[in-house]
Protein backbone atom coordinates (compact mmCIF):
# COMPACT_ATOMS: atom_id res chain seq x y z
CA UNK A 1 0.00 0.00 0.00
CA UNK A 2 1.13 3.51 -0.79
CA UNK A 3 1.74 6.47 1.25
CA UNK A 4 -1.13 7.84 -0.77
CA UNK A 5 -3.39 5.10 -0.36
CA UNK A 6 -2.71 4.97 3.29
CA UNK A 7 -3.54 8.40 3.24
CA UNK A 8 -6.26 8.58 1.69
CA UNK A 9 -7.83 5.68 3.68
CA UNK A 10 -6.96 7.68 6.68
CA UNK A 11 -8.99 10.73 5.29
CA UNK A 12 -11.85 7.73 5.34
CA UNK A 13 -11.95 6.92 8.58
CA UNK A 14 -11.87 10.93 9.76
CA UNK A 15 -14.66 11.81 7.37
CA UNK A 16 -16.74 8.81 9.21
CA UNK A 17 -15.73 9.72 12.43
CA UNK A 18 -17.12 13.13 11.84
CA UNK A 19 -20.08 12.13 10.35
CA UNK A 20 -21.24 10.93 13.36
CA UNK A 21 -20.36 13.98 15.23
CA UNK A 22 -23.39 16.43 15.47
CA UNK A 23 -22.66 19.73 15.85
CA UNK A 24 -26.58 20.22 17.06
CA UNK A 25 -27.23 19.28 20.50
CA UNK A 26 -30.45 17.32 21.12
CA UNK A 27 -33.61 19.63 21.73
CA UNK A 28 -34.11 20.52 25.49
CA UNK A 29 -36.96 19.14 27.07
CA UNK A 30 -39.12 22.22 28.41
CA UNK A 31 -40.24 21.31 31.80
CA UNK A 32 -43.78 20.50 32.24
CA UNK A 33 -45.83 23.07 33.01
CA UNK A 34 -48.24 23.25 35.41
CA UNK A 35 -52.22 22.86 34.05
CA UNK A 36 -54.06 25.97 35.24
CA UNK A 37 -57.34 24.39 33.82
CA UNK A 38 -57.46 22.90 36.83
CA UNK A 39 -58.36 26.16 38.65
CA UNK A 40 -57.86 28.36 41.62
CA UNK A 41 -59.77 25.82 44.13
CA UNK A 42 -56.98 23.10 43.67
CA UNK A 43 -54.29 25.67 44.56
CA UNK A 44 -56.29 26.87 47.30
CA UNK A 45 -56.52 23.77 48.90
CA UNK A 46 -52.71 23.07 48.37
CA UNK A 47 -51.65 25.69 50.07
CA UNK A 48 -54.15 25.21 52.99
CA UNK A 49 -53.04 22.24 53.15
CA UNK A 50 -49.32 23.57 52.87
CA UNK A 51 -50.10 25.98 56.01
CA UNK A 52 -51.71 23.54 58.28
CA UNK A 53 -48.92 21.35 57.76
CA UNK A 54 -46.38 24.46 58.37
CA UNK A 55 -48.51 25.17 61.69
CA UNK A 56 -48.22 21.89 62.85
CA UNK A 57 -44.50 21.25 62.28
CA UNK A 58 -44.09 25.08 64.34
CA UNK A 59 -46.52 23.85 67.03
CA UNK A 60 -44.82 20.69 67.34
CA UNK A 61 -41.22 22.43 67.25
CA UNK A 62 -42.33 25.37 70.23
CA UNK A 63 -43.63 22.31 72.70
CA UNK A 64 -40.44 20.32 71.96
CA UNK A 65 -38.61 23.54 73.01
CA UNK A 66 -40.80 24.24 76.20
CA UNK A 67 -40.56 20.91 77.64
CA UNK A 68 -36.75 21.14 77.16
CA UNK A 69 -36.99 24.56 79.22
CA UNK A 70 -39.06 23.11 81.62
CA UNK A 71 -36.54 20.16 81.75
CA UNK A 72 -33.85 22.13 82.20
CA UNK A 73 -35.18 24.84 84.71
CA UNK A 74 -36.44 21.85 87.03
CA UNK A 75 -32.77 20.45 86.56
CA UNK A 76 -31.48 23.38 87.98
CA UNK A 77 -33.18 23.31 91.00
CA UNK A 78 -32.42 19.64 92.11
CA UNK A 79 -29.15 20.51 91.97
CA UNK A 80 -27.75 21.72 95.00
CA UNK A 81 -25.50 25.44 94.56
CA UNK A 82 -21.79 24.57 95.46
CA UNK A 83 -20.45 26.56 98.44
CA UNK A 84 -16.38 27.63 98.41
Amino acid sequence: MTFWQRFAKGCQSIARGMSTISIFPPPIEMPKMPDFRSGARQDKAALARDFRQVGDDLRHAVKAVEKQFVQEKQTKKQKPAHKK
